[in-house]
């Protein structure tokens, strides 16, 4: 899957077809490569975030691309999965997901904050990154699980919050922000 997003197709794991949908829909807001990801870890006090997944990120997000590894994938230890570090820098994450408010004509929704991805080691086997989030990561953390937001976000590294957010509201998707 890494080669794939590589080659510039976006790939979503665990056949996450909202998640995949988001990665276009970020692309074509001009986001460039963008990646699917859990979040893993909460450092409260840091305002600090751990985002990763499986290491299907196209190398190109690596911190250092020319020396990204491969390692038997984590869970499956079946075939190749990438293992190193994301790339650092301001990030934004965002999920498109349904909305079950009978309110909401377009029956989706979607979530949207941002952060800063700061330099660190790969903390877990696959892609890992470090985010000092701009809004309380506690917060963040809490208002995705009490409003019921999967549990899977697009990351990615340009600035489109603003995109996004003219999106939304063209299509009148309703959006909440941390």
């Amino acid at each position: 899957m890494g080669r794939t997003a590589t080659s510039g197709t976006p790939a979503a794991c665990e056949r996450d077809v909202y998640g995949a949908v988001t990665m276009l829909l970020l692309e074509a807001l001009g986001s460039g490569t963008n990646y699917l990801v859990d979040t893993v870890d909460l450092e409260e006090d840091e305002n600090i975030i751990r985002i990763w997944h499986c290491g299907s990120a196209s190398t190109t997000l690596a911190v250092d691309p020319d020396n990204a590894t491969q390692f038997i994938h984590c869970n499956r230890k079946l075939g190749v999965a990438g293992n190193f570090p994301l790339k650092t820098g301001p990030v934004v994450l965002v999920r498109l997901d349904t909305d079950i408010d009978p309110a909401n004509q377009s029956k989706l929704r979607l979530v949207m904050t941002s952060g800063e991805s700061l330099s660190a080691p790969n903390r877990f086997q696959g892609n890992t990154a470090t985010v000092r989030t701009s809004a309380p990561a506690r917060q963040l953390i809490n208002g995705l699980i009490h409003n019921g937001f999967p549990h899977h976000t697009v990351v990615a590294w340009k600035d489109i919050r603003a995109e996004v957010r003219r999106m939304a509201e063209y299509l009148a998707i309703p959006l909440t922000e941390w």
